[in-house]
């Protein structure tokens, strides 16, 4: 199995951030390509997601989007735009870029040749659920009062000058790209349904929601599958495998697993794993699906000193039994987003 990592630094902000191949079986990194960021010159997040379009990878930082030739690493181009924010993942479907503009709380389409196409709000199709409004106004005011004392450290790199940021997108979703403002270097967050991962499945494109508590459909607006959302769980990662859907909760650090019914867009909850003890040992984010183990990558959680590295955990794809786990070397940081198969290239 060789699997690519997006990594970032993760608990401080640097100017580079890494990706890896790794030999799984005997642990080794066979390909490594480290960037320098360009347009916000220092951060702690890194590479985000994106995914393996034929011999290409395409992926995310905050405010780029990179396409990378593979078997070697390769940069070939990248790209941004002043209404990038918080770029959670990026994706190639049918002959378009998909691209999780976090900050927004959008999905940014492009063309195969990176001409903006159309911008689609999630706000409208689920924004306006009460309780996790109010959750949402809880959230904001902590974040207010802990910036008023100088404790939130991992975004000094950004601007925080905008009013009223999430009731702004409630009253008008495009507010912001109506704006024509550079918001490249703004902190927008808390973001109001925070959409992390982007899939093709049965004709529709479906989004992971971390607030929203599902996995929504952009043309239909309905769920594939629902849970609570934010605070009692953040689904982060999906990973669709023939009958199997397989999805990482941030909050939990919960491995949930699907499976489909008779009806092609009816799915039934198997399985919810507590990949670890404690909520203190890892964030769980990338998950790589096999035909006999499943992948997890977990970050270093802030202020756990015990845990403070990055690592992959694989499990039995059938019994859920943990069989092996490897620690990322510190120098190429202590997060991870993306955890993708490339045994079909490497």
């Amino acid at each position: 199995m060789k699997l690519l990592l997006s990594c970032g630094p993760g608990l401080e902000n640097k100017e580079t951030s890494h990706l890896l191949v790794v030999d799984w079986q005997n642990k080794d990194i066979i390909d490594v390509h480290e960037c320098r960021h360009k347009v916000i010159t220092s951060s702690h997040k890194g590479f985000t997601g994106g995914n393996v379009v034929d011999d290409q990878l395409v992926i995310a930082n905050e405010v780029e989007i990179f396409k990378y030739q593979l078997l070697p690493l390769k940069l070939i181009d990248r790209y941004s735009h002043h209404f990038f924010n918080d770029l959670h993942y990026v994706t190639f479907i049918d002959d378009f870029y998909y691209v999780c503009n976090t900050g927004l709380d959008t999905i940014e389409i492009f063309d195969k040749h990176f001409k903006h196409q159309e911008t689609i709000t999630l706000i409208d199709k689920f924004g306006y659920h009460l309780s996790h409004l109010f959750q949402l106004f809880k959230d904001n005011f902590y974040r207010w009062s802990k910036k008023n004392i100088k404790k939130l450290g991992y975004y000094e790199h950004l601007q925080d000058n905008i009013w009223g940021k999430n009731i702004r997108k409630l009253l008008d979703p495009l507010c912001f790209h109506k704006s024509k403002r550079d918001l490249r270097f703004q902190d927008l967050r808390p973001h109001l349904l925070h959409p992390n991962h982007i899939f093709s499945y049965e004709g529709e494109i479906w989004v992971t929601l971390w607030r929203g508590g599902g996995v929504l459909g952009l043309n239909d607006g309905k769920f594939l599958v629902k849970e609570s959302g934010w605070p009692h769980d953040a689904l982060h990662d999906g990973v669709m495998n023939h009958q199997d859907f397989f999805l990482t909760d941030a909050q939990n650090n919960r491995l949930l697993v699907y499976t489909k019914e008779n009806e092609p867009l009816k799915f039934r909850n198997v399985s919810r794993l507590f990949v670890t003890e404690k909520k203190e040992q890892g964030f769980l984010r990338g998950i790589a699906v096999s035909s006999s183990s499943v992948f997890l990558g977990l970050s270093a959680r802030r202020n756990s000193s015990h845990w403070s590295f990055a690592r992959i955990i694989e499990f039995d794809r059938k019994s859920l039994k943990k069989i092996d786990e490897w620690n990322i070397p510190e120098k190429y940081g202590k997060m991870i987003y993306s955890v993708l198969d490339v045994s079909h290239i490497y």
